[in-house]
């Protein structure tokens, strides 16, 4: 019996804790509130112990909003700025992210000005090829023009259809250049939406080569992930560290998120398909380029998704994510330690948004060390702002 179904045995005898209760806490209101009449079960105080208060530093930021929703962003070869505001435009910044301007853009087909590809990535190849990707698509679509004309292509859909309707095949956003110039992509078929008593197989993975700049992709091989059903590459982001050192953040649902940390769920395990509060991030690592990744470790609370990591150039690694409780938005935390442990005490809120339909952030560091960060949230949000010192949290 693997070790997520074990760990789901053991939950059972929990599940008497009031749904919503946080293990070790006194309640802290009369009643536990109805998750059900929340939208995706989101009633903005989970995810984090109501026993505390925040102490705020508030600093000066430079911030730009626009009309859009997920988009992305890349620094170009030529040090410009491109970003995508997940609907339609294109925005240019000359002036690494402190000024934009609109940039128009020759499309093959109508799948983005009618928002249909979602939760994408931006990367700029060292020849100066732009290549967007989606989780949710197999099209990549790639330009050789600093992103004024686009052409499409596509990476092939491996699935092994053995989950059926639970299934969706899925690319983690972030694809990898290695240094013969080939390009690493990954893909797994796993579960959403698990029923506790549901006898599902393994999910399976792959890694996806182009090696002709994303024009073709038909190299593609099985890779080792985890035992249990679930999508390893959910949302994913994957981080490049040295040519075969790769870490990789993917959003789980809660009853995988327990079975590794052993926390309760802010609504318990057996919670309705399609109820989000219950996600959380983790985070595992490859040190062969992506065929063999090690056992996940949370990284962030539960109502805390959508990760994406960066690389500081003083060696911290940031990771920039959403808030599904309050707050709602973008916040980012900081790792010392090559990913390894991370300041959860002490994390950066990057902006706030007025529902919990926000996150998808995408961050680049500029020449003075500021971060810029695109993020959805009542629009497409672009913020500069500066890092904390290390050690300072």
């Amino acid at each position: 019996m693997c070790v997520w179904r074990i760990a789901m045995m053991a939950a059972a005898s929990l599940l008497v804790l009031e749904a919503g209760a946080q293990q070790g806490l006194e309640p802290v209101l009369p009643e536990e509130p109805n998750f059900g009449k929340y939208a995706a079960g989101i009633q903005g105080f989970t995810g984090f112990n109501r026993q505390q208060i925040a102490y705020w530093e508030l600093k000066p930021a430079m911030r730009t909003r626009v009309s859009g929703y997920k988009g992305t962003l890349v620094r170009l070869a030529n040090g410009d700025f491109l970003a995508h505001n997940g609907v339609n435009a294109f925005y240019r910044s000359t002036d690494e992210g402190r000024t934009w301007e609109k940039f128009e853009a020759q499309w093959p087909n109508h799948e983005w000005t009618q928002g249909q590809l979602k939760e994408t990535r931006m990367v700029c190849l060292r020849d100066g090829t732009l290549l967007i990707t989606s989780c949710w698509a197999e099209n990549v679509y790639r330009s050789t023009d600093g992103g004024r004309t686009w052409q499409q292509h596509q990476r092939p859909a491996v699935q092994s259809a053995q989950h059926g309707t639970h299934s969706l095949p899925m690319y983690a956003r972030d694809v990898i250049e290695q240094p013969d110039g080939s390009i690493l992509a990954f893909n797994s078929d796993g579960a959403f939406y698990i029923r506790f008593d549901s006898e599902l197989p393994p999910c399976k993975s792959w890694r996806v080569v182009s090696r002709d700049g994303g024009v073709t992709w038909d190299e593609h091989e099985e890779i080792s992930t985890w035992e249990a059903p679930h999508n390893p590459f959910w949302e994913g982001s994957v981080l490049a560290l040295s040519d075969t050192h790769l870490l990789a953040t993917t959003r789980v649902h809660g009853d995988f998120a327990f079975g590794i940390s052993g926390e309760m769920p802010p609504r318990g395990i057996l919670t309705p398909a399609g109820d989000e509060v219950n996600n959380r991030m983790v985070l595992f690592e490859s040190e062969d380029a992506g065929l063999h990744w090690d056992e996940p470790r949370v990284i962030l609370d539960y109502s805390e998704v959508h990760g994406h990591l960066l690389k500081l150039t003083d060696g911290r690694i940031l990771c920039t994510y959403a808030n599904y409780h309050l707050p709602f938005g973008a916040a980012a935390v900081l790792s010392e330690d090559n990913a390894r442990t991370w300041d959860n005490d002490h994390p950066i809120q990057l902006g706030e948004a007025p529902t919990c339909y926000a996150g998808y952030p995408t961050s680049l560091q500029v020449a003075d060390g500021s971060i810029v960060t695109t993020w959805a949230g009542g629009g497409f949000n672009i913020v500069r702002w500066e890092l904390p010192p290390p050690g300072e949290g």
